[in-house]
């Protein structure tokens, strides 16, 4: 299947005379896009058809012999200032994005479910596989949400939370164990909502966050449906974290691309942890803006692990919520055009050409 990619790929390059810029033009933008949806495309068949270590190892063959790529695939993207993040070369996204590709499959053949009802990663792993995925200072991390149902917990089930085999150290987990505990207690007295963590691998830090079933169905259907079209004002969501955010405001865009700076709050804990107040979701002058989760979730999402496809009906509403109030918001602008669900994406400036298309497709 690599050979497939690399012959489609020839029919992209481009040769000019002299020597080439060291940052890609956007015209190579969309070169470097359309191959990487095509690795995309080769990523989901394999999936579908249970072959997808298979295709690691092949990407990691690929990897080893990129100096017989032509030039555009080693040349690195604009960095944005607005997202804040640079675009690697095509071979360093390739890379990058099989590392973490192979962890989420050693993740679902490892890893304990009774307490789990489904695991989900969204983010830039989600919506920029093969294309603004980066390793180096600026690692890309990986956006994993558990969601789960707190009446099946036992102590037993947190040691299977995270099996050691995905390589993080005993410390880390430890850590996790005694800390979901308390966030359970915290849930059932109605002090937090969920919970996050960051930990560490050798060469990348995933950012999980742990979710009960009501609270991921409120914020991404029930409420969100419910109070977006007809409640002006700020709904927050309560992060019970390790440590406080090193900022103090969320930027959350509309459908407009309009900003909307969120304060956030945080408490305190005895034990020095914290519980931080971050945007749900804002309806304000008339329009909606996104929460700081759903953003995850848009364009593109991930499903490891779903017991009776909950998980994926309740991500799969959230869409068509997003494309009902888009419709009724486009009713009230000068130009209809210029309202579209993409334009909630904090990291729209760094998106492939072709998930651009393939968003303002999806949610009309």
């Amino acid at each position: 299947m690599v050979k497939k990619w690399w012959w489609r790929s020839q029919e992209y390059k481009t040769r000019k005379e002299g020597s080439s810029p060291p940052i890609r033009s956007p015209e190579e933008n969309v070169i470097v896009g359309a191959a990487a949806e095509i690795l995309q495309d080769l990523w989901s068949e394999s999936i579908k058809s249970g072959n997808s270590l298979s295709l690691l190892d092949q990407f990691d063959d690929l990897i080893s012999k990129n100096e017989h790529l032509p030039e555009i695939f080693t040349k690195p993207g604009e960095t944005s200032e607005e997202a804040n993040k640079r675009l690697p070369s095509l071979i360093e996204s390739i890379e990058a994005t099989t590392k973490r590709l192979r962890f989420i499959e050693n993740l679902h053949a490892h890893s304990h479910f009774n307490l789990i009802v489904g695991i989900l990663y969204g983010g830039s792993l989600s919506y920029g596989k093969f294309f603004n995925i980066r390793d180096g200072a600026d690692a890309s991390d990986i956006d994993l949400f558990y969601i789960i149902d707190p009446n099946r917990y036992t102590h037993r089930d947190v040691a299977h939370f995270l099996p050691s085999s995905l390589g993080f150290s005993r410390d880390q987990l430890d850590i996790l164990e005694q800390r979901f505990t308390q966030f359970l207690q915290l849930f059932r007295f109605g002090n937090a909502d969920l919970m996050s963590q960051k930990l560490q691998t050798q060469s990348f830090t995933m950012s999980l966050k742990v979710l009960p079933l009501a609270v991921f169905q409120s914020e991404f259907n029930s409420d969100l449906d419910a109070s977006s079209f007809s409640v002006t004002g700020v709904r927050g969501i309560r992060d019970y974290k390790q440590c406080p955010y090193e900022m103090s405001t969320f930027t959350q865009y509309n459908f407009l691309h309009q900003p909307y700076f969120y304060q956030i709050s945080e408490e305190i804990l005895p034990d020095n942890s914290v519980i931080t107040t971050i945007p749900r979701f804002i309806v304000e002058n008339g329009h909606f803006y996104t929460g700081d989760h759903h953003n995850h979730f848009i364009p593109n999402y991930d499903i490891v692990f779903d017991t009776d496809g909950k998980c994926e009906s309740i991500l799969q509403e959230f869409h068509q919520i997003l494309k009902r109030r888009n419709l009724w918001e486009q009713q009230t602008v000068d130009d209809p055009l210029t309202c579209e669900v993409i334009n909630v994406q904090d990291r729209k400036s760094i998106l492939s050409p072709q998930i651009l298309e393939d968003a303002r497709k999806k949610f009309v």
